[in-house]
């Protein structure tokens, strides 16, 4: 006989033996369930705790307010009569890269981790925060735009009129540069660098991060602006376009100062615009990259009837910081206004003056 019970019955015994062990086990189970429930609610806690604190101990939240010539950012319709406004802002904090260099811009590094970018209705912007690195010295830039132009978010979309970058490595404030898509088709650009204050005293551009800091800025527009009228055009002239004998291609974020540029033979697009007389009068008006001194250039015209196109230097007087030898400069924020007759367009055009493109009559205020 066999008190077990034959292989695979189920007998009282075997089942007394089972509910032992079950009963083991359940223990065991119940033990190790509590052990980890409570670690578990250790756990919970430290991390409630540490989200009720800062997310780093090592930054320090500096407020930011930015003002604007409201008619200049959001209210004009610019000169050349097309609907360009800035209505979103980058704020893009440079840290400085040893507390014991120099205060130069190439002594700074963008911190793209820290920049922000928004939308904007109104100046002055509603107050915002910038998360920076406690102790470490800053200078802030702004950068404005229209948000049709530009993402940060996404820089590459398609639709994108222009970068932000350098063309030397590393990406410094010094270097920092803006690049339109198209040499003939600029956006409308300003830009500043922050004033630092703490208890009511200014500390200028450089500030280390800390409680009490205040970050106070005023956007400037930094492109150039031309305007020419040719006036009393003969009935056979087809049309006429505007050449340039080299375009700036990417200027200083900071200050509008030239970073790449085409030069006299190279290829690409430098034709500014293609009129037909109206009214036997032609005005061609862009905006442009600043060119300084050191970039200046001759404008053609080129004048096409039938098959025949004949091209005509844009000659001009000297005028201190405007023209030198039949050159243009053009300057962040002014607009060359040249005004001339058909009659005498191998004799010599007239500049009837810069325009601050501040200027109500340019901005077309309504």
């Amino acid at each position: 006989m066999n008190p077990g019970g034959a292989p695979g019955c189920f007998t009282a015994r075997r089942f007394q033996n089972l509910f032992r062990a079950m009963r083991y086990k359940n223990y065991t189970y119940i033990i190790i369930c509590c052990l980890l429930g409570g670690l578990s609610v250790f756990f919970m806690q430290g991390c409630s705790k540490d989200e009720n604190e800062s997310p780093d101990k090592n930054s320090v939240a500096i407020p930011f307010n930015l003002n604007a010539n409201q008619k200049d950012l959001l209210l004009s319709s610019s000169f050349d009569n097309s609907s360009h406004t800035v209505n979103r802002i980058l704020i893009l904090p440079f840290k400085k890269t040893s507390e014991t260099a120099t205060n130069d811009d190439i002594n700074f590094v963008p911190d793209f981790t820290a920049a922000k970018q928004f939308d904007v209705s109104t100046f002055p912007t509603n107050a915002t925060m910038l998360n920076l690195t406690q102790g470490i010295s800053y200078k802030v830039m702004v950068i404005g735009y229209n948000r049709n132009d530009y993402n940060q978010s996404n820089p590459t979309a398609t639709g994108s009129r222009f970068s932000i970058g350098s063309i030397n490595n590393p990406i410094q404030l010094d270097n920092l540069h803006l690049n339109p898509t198209s040499p003939v088709s600029i956006p409308e650009f300003f830009s500043c660098v922050c004033n630092a204050q703490t208890n009511g005293s200014s500390l200028g551009a450089i500030f280390v991060a800390q409680d009490g800091i205040k970050l106070t800025g005023n956007l400037t527009r930094i492109i150039s602006g031309l305007s020419l009228e040719v006036t009393n055009i003969p009935a056979f002239v087809d049309s006429v376009t505007l050449v340039a004998e080299q375009l700036v291609t990417a200027i200083k974020a900071r200050d509008g100062v030239p970073t790449a540029w085409q030069t006299v033979g190279d290829a690409g697009n430098k034709i500014l615009g293609k009129l037909v007389p109206t009214n036997n009068t032609v005005n061609f008006n862009t905006y442009l990259l600043p060119t300084f001194d050191a970039r200046k250039t001759k404008l053609f015209l080129d004048v096409h009837y039938g098959s025949f196109t004949e091209r005509y230097m844009v000659k001009i007087p000297d005028l201190a910081d405007v023209s030198v030898s039949n050159s243009i400069i053009f300057l962040p924020n002014q607009a060359v206004n040249i005004t001339g007759d058909y009659a005498k367009i191998n004799i010599g055009f007239t500049i009837t003056g810069t325009i601050n493109l501040d200027d109500d009559a340019w901005d077309g205020i309504q």
